[in-house]
């Protein structure tokens, strides 16, 4: 990769040569070499944000609002351990971990205490062909799970699979974005106009920009 964008970019040396010292930083810093890092990853990269109904948590400085936990899970098909090791390796330096070795699961995790209602426990993983990066173990067990078919994944979802026969068989990405996000936003505008705590005339106005639309939506899906 390095190689390919030196060559294109031989035509502006000052950002090439800037490539070449962001890379002897990095191996400087982290003791791996870029060449090994780039030969570790399988060209897969996947980015998830989770809200999770089944955990309501109250807001922070707001009486009586509460939304579902958020959470985000990040996973990179790789081709080896590198990546994973080298992760574990630096974390077991710096704090305690809760290691997990089962059988097609490894993971180490750090619990990180906050003055809020969110578990924050940093994950990192490997299954299968892939390293995960969580914000809690539980996410990295739910991938896995819905993945091994052990309970039902995103492809087993009504709302996805009628969007599943319309995607193409290959491409370089996509984005979805389940329909419970939008609900979860206009839910939490609800809250908010119905705490009292917004004018009634801005309130007004955001009824009929948001909600009223929303209903308009919701009808059009259901009919």
């Amino acid at each position: 990769l390095m190689e390919v964008t030196g060559c294109g970019l031989a035509g502006v040396p000052a950002l090439a040569d800037g490539l070449m010292r962001w890379q002897s930083e990095f191996e400087a810093k982290t003791g791996l070499a870029w060449s090994e890092v780039l030969g570790s990853l399988g060209g897969e990269l996947g980015v998830v944000f989770i809200l999770d109904r089944a955990n309501m948590i109250d807001i922070p400085f707001v009486e009586g609002m509460q939304l579902p936990e958020p959470g985000f899970l990040f996973a990179v098909k790789v081709k080896n351990d590198l990546l994973y090791d080298h992760i574990t390796s630096e974390l077991k330096k710096k704090t305690a971990v809760q290691l997990t070795d089962e059988k097609g699961l490894k993971m180490c995790a750090v619990p990180i205490p906050l003055p809020l209602p969110v578990q924050l426990e940093i994950t990192v993983a490997r299954a299968g062909d892939y390293l995960f990066l969580a914000t809690h173990s539980k996410h990295v067990r739910n991938a896995v799970a819905g993945r091994d078919g052990k309970q039902p994944g995103l492809r087993q979802t009504p709302e996805f699979a009628a969007l599943l026969k319309h995607l193409p068989a290959k491409g370089n990405n996509f984005i979805y974005v389940a329909r419970r996000f939008s609900e979860t936003i206009i839910g939490l505008q609800q809250q908010l106009l119905e705490s009292g705590r917004v004018p009634e005339k801005q309130a007004g106005v955001l009824r009929t920009l948001f909600l009223k639309h929303h209903r308009a939506r919701r009808n059009r899906h259901h009919a």
